[in-house]
């Protein structure tokens, strides 16, 4: 009996031993909610380790609107997983914006017209401002890159407070363009044009006889257009004399021929065009009939016509003589 009593509590020894390390483990979830604010959904919540918690929802105050947990987490309704610890998590809440302000701020040389603060609630729109520019200078932007002037702000759903840019006027510039003698001028003249822009383009046109040589500023662009300027210009253009054309005659005399064009036709001042004048076999060139013995042959600043003719002569040998003779005798020579 006294050995079935001793089995009897080694065995229940063991169940509980056994029994103790098959427990299971579990952990607390708790919500806390912070002001302005409640907890919806079981807290605290006891869940067996790796099993899933069950839904919680934070719910502010009216006025109020959920943020965040203290845990940094931002989902709501919240329902956390596979817990492996305690938590212990508090939500967060702020006051709802109702309204927002914009500030509307004229930088130097310029003013704002229109409210400026304004509250404006969120959503809402604001109500029309205007930068307006001292004189001589201009409205460019405003400091958050709108170009919009006058500017209302729509939908607003923030502050705001921008500044409104002006920049100084550029200069303007005249660009004059006259026609001397024997033309006249195409396109606009005067212009007026803002400093760094560009004109428009003037032709100047001669009259019949007569041709463009340049403008008055050594300029020979025709049609013409001045860019980015920096001044102002008055140019007049000029004009000429269409130049007549002479006529160049080349002609080989006897025992000859010429290489090269003849007639030409050269505007005056202008240079003809080599010619050659070649001699036929026993003969050779001597001059032109105006006594040039240059050959080939190019007239230059041809000023006037001409008509030349190349003259050749008959090639002679001589040969040496051997005899001897006496002085003051006369002796025959025949040329071959």
């Amino acid at each position: 009996m006294k050995y079935f009593k001793i089995l009897l509590t080694l065995l229940s020894l063991f169940t509980v031993i056994s029994c103790e390390g098959n427990a299971a483990v579990n952990y607390t979830l708790t919500y806390i909610a912070g002001a302005h604010g409640s907890i919806t959904g079981n807290s605290p919540q006891t869940v067996a380790a790796g099993s899933d918690g069950t839904p919680v929802t934070a719910k502010a105050d009216d006025g109020f609107h959920f943020t965040s947990w203290t845990d940094d987490s931002v989902q709501n309704p919240r329902t956390d997983k596979n817990i492996q610890t305690n938590l212990n998590v508090t939500a967060n809440f702020e006051k709802d914006i109702t309204s927002y302000t914009l500030t509307y701020t004229a930088g130097a040389h310029g003013s704002i017209t229109g409210n400026s603060p304004q509250t404006i609630a969120a959503g809402s729109d604001g109500t029309p401002v205007t930068a307006k520019a001292d004189d001589g200078f201009h409205f460019t932007s405003w400091s958050d890159n709108s170009t919009q002037n006058p500017r209302t702000d729509t939908n607003v759903q923030a502050d705001l407070n921008v500044t409104a840019n002006f920049e100084k006027d550029k200069a303007n510039y005249i660009l004059t363009y006259t026609a001397g003698a024997h033309g006249s001028i195409t396109g606009n003249s005067p212009q007026t044009v803002a400093a760094g822009s560009d004109g428009t383009p003037v032709t100047a046109k001669a009259d019949d006889g007569f041709h463009f040589t340049s403008w008055t500023d050594d300029s020979v662009q025709n049609p013409r257009t001045d860019k980015n300027i920096q001044a102002s210009l008055n140019v007049t253009a000029k004009f000429e004399k269409d130049k007549a054309n002479y006529t160049l005659t080349y002609t080989a005399g006897a025992h000859g021929s010429i290489n090269g064009s003849s007639p030409q036709t050269v505007a005056a001042g202008s240079d003809g065009t080599p010619v050659t004048a070649k001699a036929n076999n026993g003969f050779h060139f001597t001059s032109w009939s105006d006594e040039s013995v240059q050959n080939p042959r190019t007239d230059s600043n041809v000023q006037s016509d001409l008509n030349v003719t190349a003259n050749f002569a008959e090639n002679v040998s001589i040969s040496t003589l051997k005899n001897q003779y006496n002085a003051n005798e006369l002796v025959s020579v025949s040329v071959n």
